[in-house]
């Protein structure tokens, strides 16, 4: 058991608009280049549309959606995009047509088939397929009401411009600029490796010296989990590497929290204060630092090597560093110190600063713990599934269909109302900005809100004084181009202003390139109108109508997780797991992973309402899969071993250690339960779930060691009698079971404290 403290959390504050304005816009390796890149893809889907007598807005917002970085663009994929915008548009064009005499149906049959596409293919996963289904279907239910004899020719012209917008991008993206999310993904990774091992290394000798050194100013705050996050979408959306999505999550989680640990780490050694306590456990912390660089640095040789070969893997496993024994040397000396009364002069101050960066770099050890070898065998066996099922119903993902659908049926009956087909674009900005929880959504509304506001200014003044002057498609293509390449800059850099460069360009497009040269500015005004209450209807569908969170949703998904890891460990006298059954909780638990991830990645947007630290989040993702890897391992063990039945007394001794972690997780279970709500965060009913939970994580946790430390004298006073009879794959089964019992007694109590952390930040 650990006699340190755990280590200090250090939440910073968010930084102002202005200075996370100008840090998102300081210029990076080929940005600039990537935004011409995108500018000239976006210029040529233009240029083609209009060529081929086809001028519609959809044939640059495919484009540029599908040369941004987050998306993914390849023949593969190709064919079935272009189907599915065929096939909605036939679809699209007959249902239509029908509905249209059959107005009491319009409204309800529109609202069903919106979110039924929202739930198929939400943006955050599918966005050029939802663009796909969406532009033919919105196209054909307002202009079936405006013009029913013309809806088929605009239902045909959106669904080309969007052809040729995929088209071009695929083109562009696999001629000009082909690479390999995995590969590019695994780069970065091994970057980020890197760069934790060094700054391990500075942060720990200015530690250590013998005289403080004041640094002026912070350490920046790396933003690689957000790049990271981006780049793993791209490998899912590519598909072509499945295998490795989740070697990578758990990749990602480890290099984010070894980044987090250091800028800990950096903070107190930026502290003065003395410095006897730490001259004192200065052998020891120097294994374990090393031990640390050695970890850091395999995982960043795996990292770059991304599938290494066998015998790289076995060096890797035969070599890694015993964390473990470091870790309990310099415990070991902590309690020697405190039990001689050495501390007695030693500065509380002093104290608690060794104390909670000695924490960090045990907690940096034990997220090291396991070698790359062991994640990729964990994280690749069993990877594929042994039945074909249909999929079933994905509660969040229905909420998200429907607040899309009750969005953009709003946008619809704007759009009826006013009584212009000139306001057509109203529906298709709530696909544009919705994301799949509410808290997100709003951030990304308000910073999409001044991009429209800035992309509708900018195509109001270039149809007053630009477009007069423009008689040649070439010149109106340049305009674009110089509109495109700015926006696409800013939209290339941090989350929290990306949204405003994408979305100048969407309503520059849809306003002033919808058609040929507008006679007057009224048309596009219409246009600027509907950007701005199609805004609007989103934010109130998603505000009024069951209004979510990504905080929310990252406590639901712990739910679920701790809820399957309790399946690997039934009560005793239940019907046991069968392997296949244990291996389909694994497969269950490892896929969650990801999601938590993009979910901790959403919830970073509501730090003043989200009321979760997605930090811990993401660290207890990684200890739940772990967890849950083990005691997958330990039933497939028993399975294959076929042990003979165990005496009372070693039996006795391992039912008490499973039942003291299924109370640890029925515990950290009930915590989870007792936050969740659908509350807004700092409400009165928000407050109630905080101090239920509250009230459930002081209650006292099971003895795990207590029970561990029976087993392992259990197991001990029968090697010599019981054991000795047992066959040996039988024999080395159970000692091996021990390890995993033993490994998840440590994770344990870590991965209820950072959940706890996640979900009462402020306790």
């Amino acid at each position: 058991m650990s006699v340190v403290p755990a280590a200090a959390r250090l939440i910073d504050p968010p930084p102002r608009m202005i200075e996370s304005l100008w840090a998102e816009l300081a210029p990076t390796p080929g940005r600039w280049r990537r935004s011409v890149f995108i500018g000239l893809g976006t210029m040529t889907a233009l240029v083609v549309a209009w060529t081929i007598q086809m001028p519609s807005f959809a044939a640059p917002v495919v484009a540029l959606f599908g040369l941004l970085p987050s998306n993914v663009c390849t023949w593969r994929k190709l064919p079935l995009r272009l189907a599915l915008t065929t096939a909605g548009a036939v679809l699209s064009i007959t249902v239509a047509g029908v509905l249209v005499q059959l107005p009491w149906l319009l409204l309800p049959a529109f609202f069903a088939g919106v979110a039924l596409t929202a739930y198929c293919c939400p943006v955050t996963s599918g966005p050029l397929e939802l663009l796909a289904l969406l532009y033919p279907l919105c196209t054909a239910f307002y202009m079936g009401v405006f013009d029913p004899d013309g809806m088929p020719m605009a239902v045909a012209e959106i669904c080309v411009g969007y052809a040729v917008g995929i088209v071009t991008a695929t083109t562009f993206s696999r001629l000009f600029a082909a690479d390999d999310a995995a590969a590019t993904l695994a780069g970065a990774l091994a970057a980020g490796f890197a760069r934790a091992r060094v700054r391990l290394d500075e942060v720990t000798a200015r530690f250590a010296a013998e005289g403080f050194e004041p640094i002026p100013g912070e350490a920046p705050i790396s933003p690689q989990f957000a790049r990271d996050m981006q780049l793993l979408e791209r490998v899912r959306q590519e598909g072509r590497r499945r295998e490795d999505v989740a070697m990578l999550s758990l990749a990602i989680v480890v290099v984010d929290h070894a980044l987090t640990l250091t800028d800990t780490m950096d903070a107190l050694a930026r502290h003065d204060v003395g410095r006897t306590y730490r001259r004192l456990l200065a052998p020891q912390l120097s294994v374990l630092v090393a031990r640390l660089g050695a970890g850091l640095r395999g995982f960043e040789q795996a990292a770059r090597e991304l599938r290494p070969l066998a015998a790289t893997f076995a060096t890797l496993h035969a070599q890694w560093p015993d964390f473990r024994a470091a870790t309990a040397a310099v415990e070991a000396q902590q309690l020697a110190l405190r039990r001689t009364g050495t501390l007695v002069n030693v500065d509380i101050a002093e104290e608690a600063n060794t104390d909670a960066f000695v924490r960090a770099l045990i907690d940096l050890a034990e997220t090291l713990h396991t070698s790359p070898a062991e994640l990729r065998e964990r994280a690749t066996s069993g990877a594929e599934p042994r039945s074909v099922a249909l999929p079933g119903l994905d509660p969040y993902a229905a909420r998200y269909g429907v607040h899309v659908g009750l969005g953009t049926t709003f946008s619809y009956l704007i759009g009826i109302v006013a009584d212009t087909p000139d306001l057509f674009n109203v529906l298709f900005h709530p696909a544009f900005l919705a994301v799949s929880s509410y808290g997100a959504t709003i951030h990304r509304a308000g910073t999409r809100l001044a991009g429209t506001v800035i992309g509708c200014f900018v195509a109001i003044v270039a149809t007053i004084a630009v477009t007069p002057n423009i008689f040649e498609l070439p010149a109106l293509a340049l305009v674009l181009f110089a509109v495109t390449v700015p926006s696409a800059y800013v939209a290339l850099g941090g989350p929290r202003f990306s949204y405003v460069g994408l979305q100048i360009v969407v309503a520059f497009a849809i306003v002033a390139l919808a058609e040929q040269a507008h006679a007057d500015v009224q048309s596009p005004l219409w246009r600027a109108y509907g950007a701005l209450l199609g805004t609007a209807a989103l934010f109130f569908a998603f505000r009024v109508v069951g209004p979510d969170y990504a905080g929310r949703q990252l406590v639901a998904r712990f739910i679920d997780v701790v809820r399957e890891i309790l399946r690997l460990v039934p009560r005793p006298g239940s019907v046991p797991l069968t392997v296949t059954e244990a291996m389909g909780v694994r497969q269950r638990i490892v896929a969650t992973l990801p999601d938590i991830l993009r979910l901790a990645d959403e919830a970073r947007a509501e730090r003043v309402t989200g009321g979760v630290d997605t930090n811990a989040a993401v660290v207890a993702g990684g200890r739940g899969v772990r967890i849950g890897y083990r005691l997958a391992a330990i039933w497939e063990g028993r399975v294959a071993s076929r042990r003979p039945p165990l005496s009372e007394p070693l039996q006795t001794a391992l039912v008490n250690v499973e039942i003291a972690i299924r109370a640890s997780l029925e515990l950290a279970l009930s915590m989870l339960e007792a936050r969740h709500t659908m509350a807004r965060p700092r409400s009165r009913g928000y407050r109630q779930a905080y101090a239920v939970a509250s009230a459930v994580a002081s209650e006292p946790r099971p003895d795990l060691s207590g029970a561990l430390s029976g087993l392992e004298r259990t197991i001990d006073a029968a090697r010599a009698t019981e054991l000795d009879e047992w066959p040996p794959t039988a024999r080395g089964a159970l000692v091996a079971e021990l390890e995993h019992l033993r490994r998840i007694v440590e994770l344990l109590p870590s991965f209820d404290d950072y959940l706890e952390q996640m979900i009462l930040p402020r306790r």
